[in-house]
């Protein structure tokens, strides 16, 4: 696979499907999202930006969860 090159969809779904079954719903919810980005490829800009326009409090996160 390519660096930057979108997945297959059927893959990058079942991804995002197998990995939001996880106990911990933080884990879950940031493994799904992964397997999505996967499919977005080079375009996972626009699904981030559409993420923020829905949840705002999105575009405040930062790694330390603050």
């Amino acid at each position: 696979m390519n660096v930057g090159q979108p997945v297959d969809p059927v893959f990058g779904a079942l991804n995002a499907l197998i990995y939001g079954f996880d106990p911990d719903p933080a884990v879950a919810a940031f493994l799904a999202l992964h397997g999505t980005l996967l499919v977005y490829g080079p375009l996972w800009k626009d699904l981030v930006s559409e993420l923020e326009a829905a949840f705002p409090r999105i575009a405040t996160w930062t790694i330390e969860g603050s």
